[in-house]
């Protein structure tokens, strides 16, 4: 059900103050006015510790360390590494897409991604110790 907003036009003046409010439904900035955002991230980082609302499927946690251990083994460090870690990603994107998973990140905007998964799950795999873990079983 969407909201709907109505009115009748008595003058200009009143015309452009509704155009005004209506346009101030269609900003998508963030701000912390209050100044509790940084209490709020540290709450939940002690309730619920390497998680984010950005975390939505936990095959990355096994994914991203995949693809750390496989630029790793072919001795790809530093800048090359990230390059590589990030054409993976986008491979990985795309296999994730032909076969219809739900909940890829970067369905929409493909290569064209600003966050990838490896930033996006990083304090998690760091908190949780996923890297040291994963590299015991390979």
């Amino acid at each position: 059900m969407s909201s709907q907003i109505t009115w009748l036009d008595f003058s200009e003046k009143e015309r452009k103050k509704m155009i005004e409010v209506v346009q101030l439904f269609r900003e998508q900035d963030t701000r912390d006015e209050l100044g509790i955002a940084s209490i709020r991230d540290t709450l939940a980082e002690l309730l619920f510790p390497g998680t984010g609302t950005l975390q939505t499927r936990a095959r990355y946690f096994l994914f991203v360390p995949w693809h750390f251990e496989r630029r790793e083994t072919k001795h790809h460090f530093g800048t090359k590494a990230r390059e590589l870690l990030q054409i993976d990603e986008i491979w990985l994107m795309d296999s994730l897409i032909s076969k219809k998973e739900d909940g890829v990140i970067g369905q929409i905007s493909r290569a064209s991604l600003h966050r990838f998964p490896s930033s996006i799950y990083w304090n998690g795999l760091r908190t949780w110790a996923i890297l040291s873990i994963f590299r015991l079983f390979l």
